[in-house]
């Protein structure tokens, strides 16, 4: 309400273990499938808002904490991986506004923008130390630079 944005014309980007790693795909409704960032503006917000979803993978080992696989910093492969796909992510939110959330997602959605969809590579579990980034703090290119 503060900015006057109306609830249809929301877009919440975040990640998503059900997609492969670089995988986009957008969403105008449903719950928060368990996401905790998205359930808290669920519940906060009561409202419902497109998500733009990113691709993260699934864990690579059962039995890792689900924190230490979203939370956790990411290999090498993964954030070259990321990097590599960061102007598909900027076209399909550009496609997003400037069209609109069904024809974007009708786009995205069926992997026509998908060409350079990347297989998961399975993080080391010594690579699982929580890296956290206030985003008060980071500058656009630092989302995607790799943390040592």
């Amino acid at each position: 309400a503060y900015y006057k944005v109306a609830d249809e014309e929301m877009v919440v980007i975040y990640d998503d273990i059900t997609l492969a790693l670089g995988r986009m795909k957008i969403a105008v409704s449903g719950s928060s499938g368990g996401h905790n960032g998205v359930e808290s503006i669920l519940h906060h917000l009561n409202i419902d808002f497109i998500r733009f979803k990113i691709g993260i993978g699934p864990k690579s080992l059962p039995q890792m904490p689900l924190t230490d696989h979203v939370l956790g910093r990411m290999s090498r492969f993964e954030c070259d991986s990321i990097e590599a796909r960061r102007n598909d992510f900027y076209k399909g939110i550009e496609l997003l506004v400037d069209k609109g959330a069904v024809p974007a997602m009708n786009f995205i959605n069926q992997r026509l923008f998908e060409v350079g969809v990347i297989e998961t590579q399975h993080r080391h579990p010594a690579q699982s130390i929580p890296t956290h980034v206030n985003p008060k703090d980071a500058d656009h290119d630092s989302l995607f630079r790799y943390h040592d």
